[in-house]
């Protein structure tokens, strides 16, 4: 029982979706569910190709797949924060220093 984003009133600007993905599949799965809702989506097949879209756009949010060749998501993420970032040897998840 709450707004649906839809149902606002047209934003000024429709913020920038960036889906990066080198699965073809999974990047058209992730539009489907956001096209409707107002983003103005971007994608990239790999994190270089990220990288590079970031230069060029200002994203509010990034999907990024964590399993990618040469670049991965979590090198792709630290990338994008300027390699802040953190590893814990007990663990194989990373997180992203705040």
């Amino acid at each position: 029982m709450g707004i649906e984003f839809s149902e606002l009133p047209a934003l000024a600007f429709r913020p920038k979706v960036l889906i990066v993905d080198d699965t073809p599949a999974n990047i058209r799965a992730f539009e489907l569910v956001l096209e409707h809702d107002g983003y103005e989506l971007f994608e990239a097949n790999s994190g270089h190709e990220a990288l590079k879209q970031s230069l060029r756009h200002d994203f509010a949010v990034i999907l990024l797949d964590v399993r990618m060749p040469v670049l991965d998501g979590l090198e792709t993420a630290m990338a994008l924060r300027g390699g802040r970032a953190r590893c814990s040897a007990k663990s194989p998840e990373r997180s992203l220093a705040e």
